[in-house]
């Protein structure tokens, strides 16, 4: 009987004494693993590990809800140049935030890109790069091909259609042709190596080569009407 009794005894102490620190369930329903002081519903000091025991894998291993739908992932706190990720082994996807970054920034990249890498980057101004580590300034930079199914651009002023215009000042055919053959492009159009040292406005260059299709048209009637001149001409000599 005094066997038992000591056995029990030691039993109520190791749970009491040693395990103080593995289970805490405090007057205001906080609850701790590892800590005597939770000071949130539910915290735990230590790593910790969620695991499946099913085969199904339609439905994650981790769910999270909240009233307001917000999801933090956060260190309790943050050295200079530390960074936090969201990933998996073997060189999977890696969301982190690296102190080459900048504060408030954000980097999807594979595990061998981490700090300093390209990946996909959103910075806190709304500045998304892919492939490249900054934006440069733009909403959208890209080091690489891209490919779209359609591109629209917002609207844009002073559309050439003002060489229809009946005072517009189209130049003569033959000075035209000094300008080409003195520069070797075509007027209002960036010669080559102009657009070797700077950026191509998409837009703007539509908008240019517009105007030159347009003034093209022009020339067209004009030697046009020149031709059936000559037509008219000739047949009156002949008659």
């Amino acid at each position: 009987m005094k066997r038992i009794f000591l056995a029990g005894a030691f039993m109520t102490y190791a749970l009491f004494t040693q395990a103080q620190h593995t289970f805490d369930n405090r007057g205001n329903a906080n609850v701790g693993i590892g800590t005597e002081t939770p000071n949130d519903r539910l915290e735990v000091i230590g790593r910790t590990r969620l695991t499946r025991t099913d085969s199904l894998k339609a439905v994650g291993q981790l769910l999270m809800t909240s009233s307001d739908g917000n999801f933090l992932l956060a260190g309790s706190s943050m050295p200079s140049g530390a960074w936090n990720n969201i990933t998996q082994a073997g060189d999977q996807a890696l969301i982190y935030s690296g102190s080459n970054y900048g504060t408030g920034n954000l980097v999807i990249a594979p595990w061998s890109l981490v700090e300093g890498g390209s990946g996909m980057r959103l910075d806190k101004d709304g500045n998304v790069s892919i492939g490249l580590p900054f934006s440069a300034g733009y909403k959208l930079a890209v080091n690489g091909a891209a490919i779209f199914n359609r591109i629209k651009v917002k609207p844009t002023a002073n559309w050439p259609d003002y060489v229809f215009h009946e005072r517009y000042p189209l130049l003569p055919l033959s000075v035209l042709e000094i300008f080409i053959k003195t520069h070797h492009h075509l007027p209002e159009i960036p010669s080559a190596k102009e657009m070797e040292r700077q950026e191509l406005d998409v837009a703007e260059m539509h908008q240019q080569l517009l105007k030159k299709v347009e003034e093209l048209t022009l020339y067209i009637i004009q030697q046009q009407k020149e031709i059936a001149e000559l037509k008219t001409k000739v047949a009156a000599i002949h008659h």
